[in-house]
C-alpha cells in the first residue's frame, strides 16, 4: 500500500489516547509533511535489535495496558507491536521515539539514545 492510500485509510478513523483527543493524523506524526530522509533517520531494525527494559517498566506496562504478563511476554508483545507498525507511525521528538500501533491500540515511548522502553499507553477508539 502506498503512503497516500495508507494515510487516507488512517484518516477514516478517529482515535483518542488517555491523555486527551488526538486524531490519527496527529498520532501518525503528520506524515504528509515528512520527507523520505525523515523516515530514513528512524531505523526500525536498529530499534528492534537494541530494545532494552528496566525492572520498573514491566510493572508500568502491566498497569497502563491492564495486562498480566510475565516479563518475557511483555518483551515479545512490544517487539511484535513495533515490528508490525508502519514507519509512518514512528515519530522522533526530542530524545524519544513515539511509536503508535493503531492495530494493537498502543503507543510505545522509547528513549532514542539508549533504546530503553519508557512506557506504553493505550490508544482508545472514539465511540
Amino acid at each position: 500500500m502506498n503512503m497516500p492510500a495508507m494515510y487516507m485509510m488512517l484518516m477514516q478513523e478517529e482515535l483518542m489516547p488517555h491523555a486527551g483527543n488526538m486524531s490519527v493524523h496527529r498520532i501518525c506524526a503528520g506524515y504528509m509533511s515528512r520527507t523520505r530522509e525523515a523516515f530514513m533517520e528512524i531505523n526500525k531494525k536498529e530499534i528492534l535489535e537494541k530494545l532494552c527494559y528496566t525492572e520498573l517498566v514491566y510493572d508500568r506496562i502491566r498497569k497502563k495496558l491492564s495486562v498480566q504478563m510475565v516479563n518475557e511476554d511483555i518483551e515479545e508483545y512490544i517487539f511484535q507491536a513495533i515490528e508490525e507498525t508502519p514507519l509512518e507511525c514512528f515519530e522522533k521528538t526530542g530524545k524519544n521515539y513515539y511509536i503508535s500501533n493503531l492495530k494493537q491500540g498502543i503507543r510505545i515511548t522509547i528513549n532514542s539514545y539508549t533504546t530503553r522502553i519508557i512506557t506504553a499507553d493505550k490508544i482508545l477508539k472514539n465511540e
